[in-house]
């Protein structure tokens, strides 16, 4: 990562091929149904172009994938990791019987352009003007909520601009044909993007406290541990994939769970700690009390704390904000301190 591109996620905007996405398609009569069932959002409640978050849990309530969803009138689009594309394509083929449904993948075709940054509103309004689809169209760009979509056409090719903030800065996601996204993707550079590479994204993200799958969420963790329950799950709805688990959790169990995810910072009294190649391995064990407690998730330099931050898993009763614990770096154990999220304020 150089300081052009992290600049650009702060104080302009970036764009990024997102390749490690997934698209997969659900059409026919019984899609919004069929989903309600499988995934832990309000599917049947989506209007028109309009999105949300959501989880594909296993029967323990344990997270096996997180993806956005999106109601595109006809179709029903998932977009997801690509780690899990395969498994999540054959379980939604198994599932189905007798429903009006069916599954398409439609990864090897479409590839999505992300753009972040407190500018790329400006910076997709721009790039679309600059490719010459109707202006007036796109002004309502600027209108679009979290989640919210928008589809429109360039000449033969199709585009859908998603607003996800998937990395903590605002964000978008503009899904098009593979032999169109070089085009496109000159356009928002023209527009003032930066390009940027996955690591500067990772820095972001991890700065704003944004767990990502499947890094600091996997098939072991349970939502309400990740912290994401809020904006991925709805309580309201009827019952869906592992709903059992998390009805006891949050109902018998008052939302208590064995560990949570929480931040950690390097402790600013140890020495050396402004040295940003002294990072601690994704997965290090966190210990307290000479005694291993959890694991670290993600970590990076921070810039602008001019810090080590990271992201990691601890018993419930250590998260507490300043509970100290230890992180081995290079051989010596060092001090991380339990520190509220984001650690960088947008």
């Amino acid at each position: 990562m150089n300081s052009q591109e992290y600049s650009a996620l702060h104080s302009g905007s970036g764009v990024i091929s997102r390749t490690k996405r997934a698209f997969i398609a659900v059409k026919g009569g019984d899609r919004a149904e069929y989903l309600q069932g499988l995934l832990t959002n309000d599917i049947k409640g989506l209007s028109s172009y309009d999105g949300c978050y959501c989880l594909y849990l296993n029967p323990k309530g344990r997270l096996e994938a997180d993806l956005f969803a999106f109601n595109l009138g006809n179709v029903l689009l998932l977009d997801v990791s690509s780690s899990v594309q395969r498994m999540l394509v054959d379980r939604l083929n198994e599932f189905i019987f007798a429903e009006d449904v069916e599954i398409e993948d439609w990864t090897d075709q479409w590839v999505s352009c992300g753009v972040f940054g407190p500018s790329s509103i400006q910076t997709v309004d721009a790039g679309l003007k600059i490719l010459g689809i109707n202006t007036e169209r796109f002004s309502v760009v600027r209108e679009l909520n979290l989640y919210q979509c928008l589809s429109m056409r360039f000449e033969e090719t199709e585009l859908i601009v998603a607003r996800t903030d998937e990395h903590g800065p605002l964000g978008f996601s503009i899904l098009t044909e593979r032999s169109f996204a070089e085009t496109l993707s000159k356009a928002l550079i023209s527009a003032g993007a930066v390009g940027i590479s996955d690591e500067a994204i990772d820095v972001v993200r991890i700065e704003s406290g944004v767990p990502a799958f499947p890094v600091d969420m996997d098939s072991e963790i349970i939502p309400i541990e990740a912290g994401i329950s809020e904006r991925a799950i709805s309580f309201t709805k009827g019952c869906y994939v592992g709903q059992e688990v998390i009805v006891r959790i949050m109902h018998r169990g008052e939302g208590r769970v064995a560990k949570r995810l929480v931040g950690l910072a390097l402790n600013k009294g140890t020495d050396s700690y402004k040295v940003p190649e002294m990072l601690p391995a994704r997965g290090a064990t966190l210990w307290h009390d000479d005694k291993a407690v959890g694991r670290l998730t993600s970590v990076t330099w921070s810039p602008k704390l001019s810090q080590v931050v990271g992201l990691g898993y601890l018993p419930r009763l250590l998260t507490e904000t300043g509970t100290k614990v230890m992180v081995e770096i290079d051989g010596q154990r060092v001090g991380f301190v339990v520190t509220p999220t984001p650690f960088v304020l947008p």
